[in-house]
């Protein structure tokens, strides 16, 4: 069993740009070219299960926080794993009854637990994060209550079952 952890960046404001100043997409593609795509530094967690037979799950989160008055729906449509590479296309739906800002699907960690012997021979249970490679991340910009995003794909390429 591979966890894959990914944090769900958000801020929660009140202020809605007009749409043509909106903006989403990957986020390497609408920054300014030489920019730096700044590292999450908080966010929600989601957590994805990949089994030995290549199975993934869940696709469906309902993520709350503080500052949320509800929880914001993300759904990881075409969500698959092959040939050690994750991917899927996310779509956030502001369920939250209030704007959010500056939404961003981050990739912060694998986390692979594995079956082993103690030193009695007993089975234990270890864990392991092997560095792997995400593409840049889903950026959603500003989402209006009850909005829904465009769905957005992302890749977690090097995980190994």
């Amino acid at each position: 069993m591979v966890s894959l952890a990914i944090a769900f960046a958000f801020t929660s404001g009140i202020y809605r740009a007009p749409e043509d100043f909106y903006q989403a997409g990957v986020l390497s593609e609408i920054i300014n070219k030489g920019a730096i795509i700044a590292p999450v530094s908080s966010g929600l967690p989601i957590r994805l299960k990949i089994d030995k037979d290549g199975t993934v799950g869940p696709t469906e989160f309902d993520i709350s926080g503080a500052g949320l008055p509800m929880a914001v729906h993300v759904s990881l449509e075409d969500l698959k794993y092959a040939a050690g590479k994750l991917s899927f296309r996310a779509i956030v739906m502001n369920s939250s009854g209030s704007p959010i800002e500056g939404v961003r699907l981050d990739h912060t960690g694998v986390a692979e637990s594995y079956m082993a012997k103690d030193k009695d021979g007993k089975d234990i249970t270890l864990v392991r994060s092997p560095e792997v490679k995400a593409t840049a991340p889903p950026y959603f910009g500003d989402l209006a209550p009850a909005e829904k995003s465009d769905a957005i794909p992302m890749d977690v390429a090097g995980l190994s079952i």
